[in-house]
């Protein structure tokens, strides 16, 4: 999932190694040599020189997050050209400790340039994003509605974003990559560019909603929740000498939410039957207004689910076909639509049947179970009874 945002924001500090030549100049820059395990390690590989040959690197440490970049900054100063080539890689740490950045080679004129490997020391789950260290300026919030759901019942997750007043930029566009299994997701309530002021561990802060999604765990899960949100950005002064080319940078902040751990409704002789999915719900099946109809005779019969909730196609229940009907087809339409911060849907499982002998047929009532959250309770609901003629 994508979503583009407009906010606020400032960071980037890179340690520099450099590795010098007469000739040509290559270094590495590196984002911080101590981050967490789910944190990106920005990289820079940098020559003073564009017609320098790059030799990418194997990483043993680490795995590559994004597709490298390449970039090349060419300038003049009396007449003389100057120009410079970055290849940049976003890296994720493949275990906690220790971890060895490699060396890479510029070859130019016939000859290697080699950087130094440099040491990278990974603690934790994330530094980059941890609201508790005073040094970041900001950091994303994942604000979750239940760590103890039971199964099929909605968790809405807020991400927000929160910085201080001393951070002035100019714009920052960023991309939300959300890392959910994809049957976790149900959908996303758009409610983005919202800003305000807020408070976090008892200090206030300028906050900003960047997106707010809704997902269900269809079974027993014990997780937590893991994205990422990269952000660019511009400010109006540059803090730091040392960011780059220009006050454009670039940031990475993971997103780990606390422990859930979702759970089942216990059994109840009352209502022996699960529950597949939360809303309020109405089912009925269409059949032919002529109910006496030809052998042979293909026939169209579908059923319709719809309401307030979120229906799942592997829930939508079956029409209780007799034996002597051959079944042509059994397909699904199910459409949601999203208004305001609820979602509701209508689906559709369409029958086209032949009956193969002649006689008096009864389609028993179709059952769909599901928990109604405004009421507090366990429901059943049945389409009618209804009989068809065979001659």
């Amino acid at each position: 999932m994508k979503v583009r945002i407009t906010v606020i924001f400032i960071f980037l500090i890179y340690n520099v190694n450099v590795f010098s030549q007469k000739d040509l100049t290559v270094q590495t820059k590196i984002s911080n040599d101590t981050i967490g395990f789910f944190d990106v390690l920005i990289v820079n590989f940098e020559a003073n020189n564009s017609e320098a040959e790059f030799k990418a690197p194997n990483f043993k440490d680490f795995e590559i997050y994004k597709p490298l970049e390449h970039s090349v900054s060419v300038s003049y100063q009396s007449d003389l050209k100057i120009s410079n080539t970055i290849y940049t890689y976003y890296l994720k740490p493949k275990r906690s400790g220790k971890l060895i950045l490699e060396s890479v080679i510029f070859d130019y004129n016939e000859k290697s340039f080699e950087t130094k490997p440099i040491i990278i020391q990974v603690n934790g789950t994330t530094l980059v994003n941890d609201p508790l260290k005073d040094e970041n300026k900001i950091f994303c919030v994942a604000h979750i509605s239940n760590y103890n759901p039971f199964c099929y019942q909605p968790v809405t997750i807020e991400y927000k974003l929160y910085y201080d007043d001393d951070i002035i930029p100019k714009v920052i566009t960023g991309d939300f990559d959300a890392e959910y299994l994809k049957e976790l997701y149900i959908y996303t309530i758009d409610e983005k560019f919202k800003y305000g002021k807020e408070l976090y561990n008892g200090k206030e802060y300028n906050c900003a909603l960047i997106t707010k999604d809704v997902i269900r765990f269809k079974q027993l899960y014990d997780t937590y929740i893991r994205n990422k949100i990269i952000i660019t950005y511009k400010t109006n002064s540059i803090p730091y000498t040392n960011i780059g080319f220009d006050d454009t940078s670039k940031i990475i902040l993971p997103i780990i939410s606390k422990r859930i751990v979702s759970k089942r409704f216990q059994y109840d002789y009352k209502f022996p039957f699960n529950i597949t999915s939360y809303g309020d719900y109405k089912l009925e099946v269409l059949y032919p207004k002529q109910t006496k109809i030809k052998k042979d005779k293909i026939i169209e019969i579908s059923l319709q689910l719809y309401g307030e909730g979120f229906i799942d196609d592997n829930t939508i229940p079956l029409i209780n076909i007799p034996g002597t009907f051959e079944i042509i087809s059994n397909t699904i339409k199910n459409d949601h639509v999203v208004e305001k911060d609820k979602i509701k849907s209508i689906a559709t499982r369409i029958y086209k049947i032949k009956p193969l002998s002649e006689g008096n047929y009864t389609f028993y009532p179709v059952q769909y179970n599901f928990y109604n959250e405004s009421s507090n309770e366990k429901k059943a609901i049945y389409s009618k009874e209804f009989k068809l003629s065979v001659r």
